[in-house]
């Protein structure tokens, strides 16, 4: 296991910072050298303690948090959004809602100044936070132009403990697959009472990783494909690919995670891409681009009776940092059973 997170881990951070990188242009070319020096340092062991480890961190150089769900209206089921979060400390902030049923995209910027809780999840801004109320249950109020949310956010997972060295190249990362959701949403002026699934993430770095990992978004990963699956047997499949080209830093790589009912913390299943398979099989063409991309998938592992296939519901473009994001339904067999579920694909293709 330690293998794939050497490889597949900084992706997790590169993720996000693209983001990051698209705004601070000036960064960019004042860092256009890699160092890998914290690549393969020994991990340390952190003492891990939430809701502490959830929330701020002051000393560390560089800390986001990510929040994406499947909404919908309670009134009227084919009423479907989906909606994703992006927060860096001190740094770019945006909302996507994707509107399902109407095919619109909201992409926006929050431009507020925020206030941070080293004690628990604490974002707050004079109108917009994101807050923890107890154990892993969270609030969530953002007003943005066009679009206001109202969430309440129960994770049902515990923190699912990727890594834990602070001055590892991948640094601290966190991820709760499975989050119950109950709220409201305003969309141009039209309230939708929803309820949903959603995913939380958060990774943080100390001094000694981060400027590496920023640097090597912007010259080495020119992009990859995620895919975060919640199956209805409260089982989530996380998978990724990165690709390369021309002068490569890792090879190409693709693997899994897996929690069940029976994970928490380090206590989860990794199989590589020589355990399953993952073929796109459906295409449409660009609104902005000509190349056809991939809308569906079918997913196979072959030693557990599995079969699934993933298909876009809904789908953003947002060109300008070379980012799709797709909401899934996903149906077929898993373990030999019938099942069903919603999925999350990103692709990323960061833009020198």
């Amino acid at each position: 296991m330690k293998k794939y997170l050497k490889i597949i881990l900084p992706l997790l951070f590169v993720f996000l910072v693209f983001f990051y990188l698209a705004e601070n242009k000036n960064f960019l070319k004042s860092n256009s050298g890699i160092s890998t020096s914290n690549f393969l340092k020994k991990t340390l062991i952190v003492d891990l303690k939430f809701p502490k480890d959830e929330g701020f961190h002051e000393n560390a150089s560089q800390e986001w948090w990510y929040f994406t769900a499947h909404l919908k209206n309670l009134q009227n089921s084919q009423d479907a959004f989906g909606l994703t979060l992006i927060h860096f400390k001190n740094g770019t902030n945006k909302l996507i809602l994707i509107d399902v049923k109407n095919q619109k995209n909201y992409i926006k910027n929050i431009s507020d100044s925020f206030s941070y809780d080293d004690s628990k999840l604490g974002l707050i801004s004079s109108n917009n936070y994101w807050i923890e109320k107890e154990l892993f249950k969270y609030e969530m109020n953002y007003e943005v132009e066009q679009v206001n949310i109202n969430l309440k956010l129960d994770s049902i997972k515990e923190p699912m403990i990727i890594d834990k060295d602070p001055q590892s190249f991948s640094g601290v990362y966190l991820i709760q697959p499975r989050v119950n959701i109950t709220g409201n949403i305003d969309v141009d002026g039209q309230k939708y009472d929803v309820d949903g699934m959603g995913w939380i993430e958060h990774q943080f770095f100390s001094k000694a990783s981060s400027a590496d990992s920023i640097t090597m978004a912007n010259s080495s990963f020119p992009g990859w494909d995620w895919w975060g699956i919640q199956l209805d047997n409260n089982t989530e499949l996380a998978i990724y690919d990165i690709f390369s080209e021309g002068k490569k830093v890792v090879e190409k790589s693709k693997f899994m995670f897996v929690f069940d009912t029976n994970s928490s913390g380090t206590n989860f299943k990794t199989m590589s891409e020589n355990d399953y398979s993952l073929e796109a099989i459906n295409f449409q063409e660009g609104k902005e681009n000509p190349k056809n991309y991939p809308i569906s998938w079918l997913l196979k592992i072959p030693t557990e009776n599995t079969t699934l296939k993933i298909k876009a519901t809904g789908t953003e473009e947002y060109e300008i940092t070379g980012t799709r994001h797709l909401i899934c339904a996903v149906s077929g067999t898993y373990k030999g059973k019938e099942m069903t579920g919603l999925a999350k694909f990103e692709h990323v293709v960061l833009k020198k």
